[in-house]
């Protein structure tokens, strides 16, 4: 696996008990961290790309747990469809997202304009995922400090934020990768309301630390 965020794959090197990866894929960041964290929680909601990372995982699980959540991470626990991008033509990594619409301007392409990503943009093909809050499921789990966040989820992630109001405030550091630049200052105001030192990391991602 290539690091295509160099950035954020050095913060993630500092390493700490739990690592919590909302939209792992195939895990290019799980599957490189095990030697950093005794404890891997690796979200993803298609069911082929955890079981990709569940085998590769492999003999590494005799030094860090990992644990493989088959689920969207969101604002509500229930049901919700993930829009599949079978083309792979947007990004390097995995482009499925539950979000039915969502602008894609990232601003480390500043001279992209706007693109609206919607069902028929995705092909129409979509399949029904359980949906969680962070709130809800990580006490389930038995973890009750995390510490790195890491939110990569194609445009879904202030509604991953807006369920994790008590799982920010036992973290010690998040990584969240903004899909709009257009909502920057949204989400910085947002990071800052919760931990005391933030910065973008890179154009298209922001870090929060605990003093």
């Amino acid at each position: 696996m290539k690091p295509t965020e160099p950035e954020v794959m050095k913060i993630a090197r500092l390493g700490g008990g739990v690592f919590v990866d909302v939209g792992a894929n195939v895990g290019e960041y799980s599957l490189r961290l095990w030697r950093k964290y005794r404890t891997i929680v690796s979200f993803e909601p298609y069911h082929p790309a955890i079981e990709t990372l569940r085998r590769a995982f492999g003999w590494r699980s005799l030094f860090c747990r990992l644990v493989p959540v088959e689920c969207a991470i969101s604002e509500i626990d229930g049901e919700t469809f993930l829009f599949l991008d079978r083309e792979g033509k947007r990004c390097s990594g995995s482009g499925d997202t539950i979000e039915q619409t969502f602008n894609y301007r990232p601003a480390s392409i500043p001279g992209m304009d706007l693109i609206t990503h919607h069902v028929r943009g995705y092909g129409g093909v979509s399949q029904l995922v359980d949906t969680r809050r962070l709130d809800t499921i990580l006490p389930k789990l038995g973890i009750k400090e995390v510490g790195l966040l890491k939110i990569d989820v194609e445009g879904a992630e202030f509604r991953v934020l807006q369920g994790a109001g008590e799982t920010l405030e036992k973290t010690d550091r998040i990584i969240v990768e903004l899909h709009d630049r257009e909502r920057k200052k949204e989400l910085t105001k947002l990071i800052n309301s919760g931990f005391d030192e933030v910065r973008w990391i890179d154009a298209d991602h922001i870090l929060g630390e605990r003093e």
